[in-house]
């Protein structure tokens, strides 16, 4: 629940700003060489498809578990060099992820109304968050960077979980 709160907490400090979209990073995330160059291709990307964060937009930016074990494959649209695309939204781990203000802007209002989702571990709390827009109707763009933009280090066992 600590970790669900710090999560909420950001993104409730992200609505204070101007900014289009939000970059969260956990602890354990670990740079690659070529991270900060294949980030700033993606924001380029966003900042063109989606001016001012107004579409609803998830990216999964360090993955964590193997797709084997996240069973999504049937969810996948498509791949191309750097991502796969998703028909509904979902997440892998929140090692680091990028979120549209909209999108920060809908997790923050259903968070409101159903407080009680606070208690889950942030993981499975965002994904809860994603089944509930998919009942209200709401399109999510979706997309894992593949290959990871970032490494999980308390899955490659660079760093030891906090939360172990």
């Amino acid at each position: 629940m600590v970790l669900t709160d710090k999560h909420i907490r950001a993104w409730a400090t992200f609505l204070d700003t101007d900014a289009d979209f939000l970059l969260c990073f956990e602890d354990d995330a670990v740079f690659k060489d070529d991270s900060v160059q294949r980030l700033a291709g993606l924001l380029d990307r966003l900042v063109r498809k989606n001016p001012h964060g107004s579409h609803l937009v998830y990216v999964d930016l360090a993955g964590g578990l193997s797709r084997e074990a996240l069973r999504v494959d049937e969810l996948q649209t498509g791949k191309d060099d750097s991502f796969r695309y998703y028909r509904k939204p979902v997440t892998n781990t929140t090692c680091v992820y990028l979120m549209s203000r909209s999108l920060v802007s809908v997790f923050h209002e259903m968070l409101t109304r159903r407080p009680w989702l606070r208690v889950i571990g942030i993981d499975w709390m965002m994904n809860a968050l994603f089944i509930l827009m998919k009942k209200a109707n709401l399109q999510c763009e979706c997309m894992h960077a593949d290959p990871m933009i970032f490494r999980h280090g308390s899955v490659t066992g660079e760093y030891m979980s906090s939360t172990r």
